[in-house]
């Protein structure tokens, strides 16, 4: 697996940021993170975090958690049977996840802009031991999630 610098380091490991190939704007996804935290399950030693919008596609809505939900962070182990593959810097390279989400986690921000820094402080707590990226802390995701969610919404949250 090639290493490039990740974007986040820390203490309980390291995130890249992951471009998205180019895309159609019928396409949900804003963003994903790969994350390296192999404190945080005996099993999965990586991690994405992807954050997609809930708005109205081709005529389909999203399931709503809650009334006004408008965005949606996913954390979901990575098969590490294909760890040695995954590429982060490479667009191309689809970070193959496993299913079930360990967590899946609705919000509210104003625009996409404000979701992609919900899940950037997300990855850099995820390397710093602020939240472990699997479904045995779902809680603090929730929690987490909302709580940034709110401060980004509002302007509390600096970059």
């Amino acid at each position: 697996m090639m290493q490039p610098s990740p974007t986040f380091r820390g203490p309980n490991g390291v995130a890249w940021e992951v471009p998205l190939p180019e895309h159609e704007t019928s396409h949900a996804q804003l963003c994903q993170w790969l994350i390296f935290a192999p404190g945080a399950h005996p099993l999965w030693r990586y991690h994405v975090i992807v954050v997609v919008h809930l708005r109205e596609m081709n005529g389909q809505q999203a399931k709503l958690a809650f009334p006004g939900a408008s965005h949606e962070l996913m954390v979901l182990a990575v098969d590490p049977d294909a760890e040695d593959t995954i590429e982060p810097e490479e667009p191309e390279t689809q970070v193959p996840w496993l299913m079930p989400p360990d967590a899946v986690v609705q919000f509210i921000v104003a625009n996409d802009e404000q979701a992609r820094r919900v899940a950037r402080f997300a990855a850099e707590a995820c390397t710093r031991g602020l939240i472990v990226p699997d479904s045995d802390h779902l809680r603090s995701w929730q929690e987490g999630i909302a709580g940034t969610a709110e401060h980004v919404r509002l302007g509390g949250h600096p970059d």
